[in-house]
Parts: structure tokens; C-alpha cells; sequence
């Protein structure tokens, strides 16, 4: 695992760890990006072999982060204060690498342009009901996903024929996975 100076261990979690391996660690950044922090101190969290990663940013992540994560396959998930995107505010950004790797933004905005451009500029980025997720990243961050880059999840099960639309009984009814 890679780390700049502010990058600090928090906790060890034991269900990663006794899943993949010892080595498993949570990681958590915790300065502020819209401030005039050096780039070159960021957290910059890489995986090796079976060790995940978790880092939690500020407002965006850091541009460090950009050219690690260019044009690669993301996953992406929203968290919201509720249902309208004009209204109601986004809270978290989580992107998920084919490493298992997972970066999260809290409270993204306008600002956040290493998010947007990470995004934007990835091969496919994979979402449960994009259609939402989309919706809140073009308002609150200008985030713009051409659509042959995205993928539902629920609007493949959907098309498959599949009768659940929430991810874990998606999966469950799909895959078996519990």
C-alpha cells in the first residue's frame, strides 16, 4: 500500500480480513480538498495483491487519484438526502476499482473537478439505477456520462427479464449471492 504523509491507518476491519486476508486494512484521508493542501501529501491508497483499500475525500479526490484511475472500468454509487435532485442534496460519491479498491467523496459539489473528470474520462462506469445516480452527478458536480460508457444493473435485470430491481435481490435472484 502506497501512502502520502497525510495518509494514516485507522482501524484494521476484521470481516476484510478474515474474507480476502491479514493484510487487508481500512484507510481513511481526512484533509480537506478545496484548500491549498500540497497535491504531493495526499492520501494515495493502491492495492497489492488481495489488500483493499478505503479512502474517504472531502468535497473531491485528490489529483493523484486521476491518473491512477484514467480510463479505467469504475463502479459508482450516490448517497442523497432523499428522491429530488434539485432539492434534495448529494452526500456521497463511491467509486469502486476492479481491485476492490473504494474511494469516497463527501459532499461533492461544483468544485469537485477531480471526481468529474475521473468519471468522465473512464472506459465504463457501472451503476444500480444510473438513471438516478446520473440525475444528482450532472446537478450537483456537472458530471456529464456520455451513454454508451454507462451500465445499470437494474436496467439490465430489467431487460433480462428479471422481476427484482434492488441490487442485493438482483444478485441473490442472478447470481446466488446472498
Amino acid at each position: 500500500m502506497q501512502r502520502c504523509k497525510a495518509f494514516k491507518q485507522v482501524r484494521s476491519n476484521p470481516r476484510i480480513s478474515n474474507a480476502n486476508s491479514s493484510t487487508s486494512k481500512i484507510y481513511m484521508a481526512t484533509k480537506v480538498q478545496h484548500s491549498s493542501t500540497d497535491q504531493s501529501q495526499l492520501p494515495l491508497p493502491r492495492s497489492s495483491g488481495s489488500s483493499k483499500a478505503l479512502a474517504i475525500y472531502e468535497h473531491d479526490l485528490p489529483r493523484c487519484l486521476v491518473d491512477i484511475l484514467f480510463g479505467k472500468e469504475l463502479a459508482c454509487d450516490t448517497e442523497t438526502d432523499g428522491l429530488e435532485f434539485r432539492r434534495d442534496k448529494l452526500r456521497l460519491v463511491q467509486i469502486a476499482t476492479r481491485d476492490g479498491d473504494v474511494f469516497a467523496v463527501r459532499n461533492p459539489d461544483a468544485k469537485s473537478k477531480n471526481l468529474r473528470l475521473i468519471l468522465e474520462k473512464a472506459d465504463i462506469v457501472i451503476f444500480h439505477n444510473a438513471a438516478f445516480d446520473l440525475k444528482f452527478l450532472m446537478w450537483w458536480t456537472g458530471t456529464c456520462l456520455f451513454s454508451e460508457r454507462v451500465r445499470c444493473t437494474k436496467t439490465l435485470g430489467k431487460m433480462l427479464g428479471y422481476e427484482a430491481s434492488g441490487l442485493a435481490s438482483l444478485l441473490k435472484e442472478v447470481l446466488d449471492i446472498k
